[in-house]
């Protein structure tokens, strides 16, 4: 039972960021409409914070990899 709980579990946190993920790339795009630079400024936030982690950290790089992917998700328009 204890498995059926992880997996319960797994799936309840992947449905949450999935309609986070969503609202947020709704928003986005919504304010991309009034604001064509938004994207590239969020994007370049990420940058910018990523310019001061240690670059010879094997888990820092890895933190800014998946942190340049989520933010290109984020900023990428909503499909209709």
């Amino acid at each position: 039972m204890p498995e059926q709980d992880g997996d319960r579990l797994g799936t309840e946190d992947g449905a949450r960021k999935l309609a986070i993920d969503m609202a947020f790339r709704v928003l986005i795009d919504n304010a991309s409409a009034s604001d064509p630079t938004l994207s590239d400024r969020l994007a370049d936030t990420v940058d910018k914070y990523i310019a001061q982690l240690d670059p010879h950290s094997e888990l820092e790089a890895l933190f800014a990899a998946q942190a340049k992917a989520n933010i290109a998700a984020l900023v990428r328009p909503v499909s209709n």
